[in-house]
This record gives structure tokens, C-alpha cells and sequence, in this order.
């Protein structure tokens, strides 16, 4: 077998595996939300201490969910060998829920959950494969229904020097009001960025 042949069927390979674990992710994530779902439903008519463990739980679960979204995110750059920001073909959407008093009101066609909505069914769509599951509205959002938010800067990377900025991945919190002190973010590992900044500076 001709080497270039055997690097071409180890990179089919891989890729097959990359996508295998997109896929169980998807599947994980779509578990959650309707468990999420499930249980919103029942915190309205518990008493103040148990209101206060599941708001608790709730903390985690974004974060859980915020973790899972970034290697989603990461695994596109990868299989894409691209930065994240040219794949959507924007900067972020943090821009659009940014001064709004509560994003946990905003209904599915807002500038805030449309943005964020548009960008994710497209590096979704290239981490899971074709064929693959569909982004479930429901991920796109926190445990108190507000929009995440992206925050895709590893594009700034080697524009000024050395410094190179991470995409991430936030959410706004209990409160529902961006850059408050509950807000939580959780970034996306950096793929070309790095080099990028390297070559900058030589």
C-alpha cells in the first residue's frame, strides 16, 4: 500500500472517530435538556430550602452544559482546521444581549437568540457529521431560559504581538443580566490562535 494512501485512511479514520464522539455528545446534551426541562418544572412549588439546592443544582448544570457546548465548539475548529469566528462568519454575539436588562424573557427571534441560534446550527452541523442530530433550541440555552452568549476573539490572535485572546462560551447567570458577578463562562480550547501569534512575532 502506497504511504500517501495509508495517511489517507488513517485520517478518514480518525475523522470517523471525531465525529463518532461529536454524536454521543449531541446525544448527552439532548438527555439533558430534557431533564432540565423536566425538572424547571417542578421548582415552583417547593419550599424556600429545597427552591435554594435546586437553584444550586441549576448552577451546576450550566456549567455542565457550558462545558459541553466548548468542546463542541473545539472539536468544529479542529475537524474544520479553521478559527471558530470564520466558520459562522461572525465575532460573537455577546454584542446583541449586552445592555438588556433580563435575558430571560427574550423570545426565540431576538438579535441575542437568533445570532447565537444561526451560529451554533452551523459548527453543530459540522461537529456531528452529516446525518448527525439536530441542535435542540433548548441547548442554546441556560437553566433560567436565557440565550448563551459566544465570544469568538481567538481571531484577534497575533494582531497586536504576542496577545491572544480565547473564544468562549457564557451564560448570564440566576439573575438573567450579562456582566453581573453570577455571570459563568467557559472557554474554548484555542486551536490556531497560537500559531498565528507565534508567526506574529517573528
Amino acid at each position: 500500500m502506497e504511504l500517501s494512501a495509508w495517511i489517507s485512511g488513517r485520517e478518514r479514520a480518525a475523522l470517523r472517530g471525531v465525529r463518532l464522539y461529536a454524536l454521543c455528545l449531541c446525544g448527552a446534551l439532548l438527555v439533558a435538556a430534557g431533564w432540565l426541562g423536566w425538572r424547571e418544572t417542578r421548582l415552583a412549588g417547593l419550599p424556600a430550602a429545597t427552591r435554594a439546592e435546586a437553584n444550586a443544582d441549576a448552577v451546576m448544570d450550566a456549567r455542565l452544559r457550558l462545558k459541553q457546548l466548548s468542546l463542541a465548539l473545539y472539536l468544529t475548529k479542529v475537524t474544520q482546521n479553521a478559527l471558530l469566528a470564520d466558520i459562522p462568519g461572525i465575532t460573537g454575539t455577546e454584542d446583541k444581549c449586552l445592555g438588556l436588562e433580563d435575558l430571560r424573557s427574550l423570545p426565540a427571534d431576538s438579535p441575542c437568540a437568533a445570532t447565537l441560534r444561526s451560529a451554533m446550527e452551523r459548527v453543530w452541523t459540522l461537529s456531528s457529521g452529516e446525518g448527525g442530530s439536530k441542535l435542540d433550541e433548548a441547548n442554546l440555552r441556560d437553566p433560567w431560559n436565557s440565550p448563551l452568549m459566544l465570544n469568538l476573539s481567538e481571531q484577534s490572535c497575533g494582531k497586536y504581538g504576542s496577545w491572544c485572546p480565547e473564544d468562549t462560551i457564557g451564560s448570564a447567570g440566576p439573575d438573567g443580566k450579562p456582566n453581573t458577578p453570577d455571570d459563568m463562562r467557559e472557554t474554548v480550547l484555542p486551536h490556531l490562535g497560537p500559531a498565528i501569534a507565534a508567526k506574529a512575532v517573528q
